[in-house]
């Protein structure tokens, strides 16, 4: 095999990675975003972890990275527990969901946008590590949290735009 026919094939596995990683993360924010619907109090939070639990194991597939849940769920903790400002009205969110018909309605939106924006944001995280040759216990999760809150706005956006194109608007 020639040099050029070996760095087509290497460039068009890494675009198939690319395309499979964007295809994980879109479809598990989604899911994410649904786990925010529910109207049990902090299920929905241990849900959206399970479905991030499971992006990751999803990514770690797809990049070659032998997935490890124990450190999986270390990473999540870490990020979504950096990001407090951000994240500290989702448990709140939840348990607003307890007070009948108007604490689910004004819960909702806002459970249903963060479940999908964190998730897009650990998504990237781990995306990006993983295409530069990282593994699960060598994440540096200091610089991965300063760069979480910034994920997180744009992950706002993106669970929008997915939410409308699931709904068809």
């Amino acid at each position: 095999m020639s040099e050029v026919t070996a760095e087509v094939l290497e460039v068009s596995v890494e675009a198939l990675a690319d395309s499979q990683s964007s295809a994980i993360i879109d479809r598990h924010i989604l899911s994410a975003m649904g786990v925010g619907l529910v109207p049990i109090p902090l299920v929905d939070v241990l849900g959206i972890g399970a479905v991030q639990l499971n992006m990751i194991r999803r990514l770690a597939e797809t990049h070659g990275v032998e997935y490890s849940e124990k450190r999986a769920r270390s990473i999540i903790i870490s990020l979504v527990g950096g990001a407090l400002p951000v994240f500290g009205a989702l448990p709140f969110a939840s348990l607003a969901q307890a007070i009948p018909v108007i604490g689910w309605s004004l819960a909702l939106s806002s459970t249903v946008i963060l479940a999908g924006a964190s998730t897009y944001a650990v998504g990237k995280i781990m995306e990006r590590h993983f295409e530069n040759g990282g593994g699960m216990d060598d994440l540096d999760v200091k610089s991965a949290r300063e760069r979480f809150t910034d994920l997180v706005e744009q992950g706002k956006e993106a669970a929008k735009t997915l939410k409308n194109k699931a709904s068809g608007k």
